[in-house]
């Protein structure tokens, strides 16, 4: 059961997406809900699918949708 879904759009993120990942992680954390993360991908052409995985990859609750 999650308390909080966050839903993040995205479109050739790669440069900041990461940074937004970390610090809801860090935020989230901090707390006692639970939480998952969404990421709605409308096809990047950059590297924001690896940035995203990498952080599937590291176990975090993260869902990619696109």
């Amino acid at each position: 059961n999650m308390d909080i879904s966050v839903i993040i759009p995205v479109y050739n993120e790669a440069g900041r997406i990461g940074d937004t990942i970390e610090t809801i992680i860090a935020y989230f954390n901090k707390s006692d809900y639970q939480y998952e993360i969404i990421i709605i991908d409308d096809g990047s052409q950059d590297n924001t699918l690896s940035v995203i995985q990498a952080f599937c990859e590291a176990g975090h609750a993260i869902e990619i949708v696109g």
